[in-house]
């Protein structure tokens, strides 16, 4: 996200499923059209946690509380932000649109530290310097451990330090192009990349790691393959285009499928 909504990309909301229950990192899209498009429950959720106030993470909460307020009324989940000035704005919308009929969730502010708890899943909030009051979130549950960024303000000086083995990484764009990690072995893209920026994007993955690591990964969610040949063209040798891209999944299992059936 980068604070509009685009045709193939929403702003900032992650949801999060952890046996039957759901999650959300961020808020800034329509999560319940989001939901009911995917069939999920709406007593599923349990949880969301906002990593900052700016509208493209918090848009879509009001539309989320209305409705579960006035419509499907069930659900019961805990508001974890920054700000709790958050609160009394969306109950004078609700007061608006409700004529004060309706009952208030549960609304936490942020703090350093373990800020959620269930039993399935426990949230930590670790402060970043993007604006006041932000944060970023370790999520840990199924022995697996996530952590969260949000925006940060600079990648190199405001990554959150995290006293333990990561399973996952979510950023956006900023961190792309700025660190390296040669411990990280794949980078799953789901964002139209082009010319520096994919290139930096790309080599944050693949720096080498002695014989541990000789290689990264590059999961694409969008044909690139295009975009990926122009910025080697231009940024290294213009005759390398696409020898890095393995071919379609499809490709290499109907290949397979011809070979077993000669044999």
């Amino acid at each position: 996200s980068h604070g509009v909504p685009e045709a193939n990309r929403k702003c900032s909301c992650l949801m999060v499923e952890v046996g039957e229950n759901i999650y959300f990192v961020d808020m800034g899209a329509p999560v319940v059209d989001e939901m009911r498009t995917r069939g999920k429950s709406m007593d599923a959720f349990k949880a969301v946690f906002i990593t900052h106030v700016h509208g493209d993470h918090t848009d879509g909460l009001i539309q989320f509380v209305d409705l579960i307020t006035w419509y499907f009324k069930s659900p019961n989940p805990v508001i974890v932000t920054p700000d709790l000035r958050m609160e009394q704005a969306i109950n004078n919308w609700l007061d608006i649109t409700l004529n004060g009929k309706h009952s208030s969730l549960e609304y936490r502010q942020t703090t350093e530290g373990v800020v959620y708890d269930d039993g399935v899943l426990k949230v930590s909030a670790i402060p970043t310097q993007h604006c006041p009051g932000a944060h970023a979130y370790v999520l840990e549950a199924e022995g697996k451990t996530v952590l969260c960024t949000g925006d940060l303000a600079n990648p190199g000086r405001d990554f959150p330090y995290v006293d333990k083995e990561l399973d996952l990484l979510i950023v956006v764009n900023m961190f792309l192009t700025g660190f390296d990690a040669t411990t990280l072995n794949t980078l799953w893209v789901d964002k139209n990349l082009r010319m520096h920026g994919l290139i930096q994007a790309f080599s944050r993955t693949n720096r080498i790691l002695n014989s541990i690591k000789t290689f990264g990964n590059i999961v694409c969610f969008r044909n690139l393959q295009k975009r990926v040949d122009a910025a080697i063209s231009l940024f290294g040798d213009k005759d390398a285009g696409g020898i890095v891209l393995l071919k379609p999944y499809s490709e290499y299992m109907e290949e397979y499928r011809e070979r077993m059936a000669k044999l």
